[in-house]
């Protein structure tokens, strides 16, 4: 039950307020001439991913369609990345094995990746099943998710990316489904979850300029702040 003080959202507003940040962000990216890109490519959590989770051990269900399509036995972040090695493979032989062209023509792509929602809503702050939360402060949690992050988005980058959206992780603390599990003060937000977070996406940030500043280099990384963007979703 919603808290009376509370403005009730749902999957909907969330989506609709990340694509309208991700369409912002991919004007950066957009040729001055033509004002478009060849291809666009998808990484992430549940948010946006088409598979299903059919055989994880979760209360969330996934079960119908169009969940399943790409990925029928459920998706991680490293399948998604081997998937798109293999589309690699597959765009190499139309490119008729001209390495310089696929290279250019994905160079021109975007990318989106959003990941982290599901690893904290999920897996850390569900005590009950998942034991992370005690094998893990929020700052060992956080480093050990930017590392694996740090190896996904860099095998990416060997693939041929080259224009990056990252998206940090929205305030999943004020979501109506953490509320109706939270028995707290009269706070609009879980902000023990929220802060948790903050964590990631602060890491992430980081993360983001280090690869701008030369870590990855002939790369553009935008980071995407969802948290601080979707703020009108909980005022009152």
């Amino acid at each position: 039950m919603m808290r009376g003080n509370m403005r009730s959202f749902g999957a909907d507003s969330v989506l609709s307020v990340t694509l309208i940040l991700v369409l912002s962000a991919a004007r950066a990216f957009a040729q001055p001439q033509r004002g478009l890109v060849p291809g666009f490519f998808i990484f992430g959590d549940s948010l946006v991913d088409n598979g299903n989770n059919n055989r994880l051990v979760t209360l969330a269900r996934a079960n119908y369609r169009p969940y399943g399509i790409d990925f029928p036995q459920g998706s991680t972040m490293n399948q998604q990345v081997a998937n798109f090695g293999m589309t690699v493979e597959e765009m190499r032989r139309f490119f008729r094995g001209d390495n310089n062209a696929l290279t250019s023509y994905l160079s021109k792509c975007i990318f989106y990746s959003g990941m982290g929602s599901n690893d904290y809503l999920n897996n850390y702050f569900m005590s009950d099943f998942y034991s992370t939360n005690h094998d893990y402060t929020p700052n060992a949690f956080a480093s050990v998710l930017l590392q694996d992050y740090t190896r996904q988005l860099t095998q990416l980058y060997a693939l041929g990316a080259r224009k990056v959206i990252v998206t940090a992780i929205g305030q999943i603390g004020c979501i109506p489904y953490q509320l109706a599990r939270y028995n707290g003060t009269n706070s609009r937000c879980n902000e023990k979850i929220n802060s948790a977070i903050s964590l990631f996406n602060s890491g992430l940030l980081k993360l983001v300029q280090n690869f701008n500043n030369g870590g990855l280099p002939g790369a553009k990384f935008v980071y995407l702040d969802s948290y601080k963007s979707s703020n009108a979703c909980f005022e009152l």
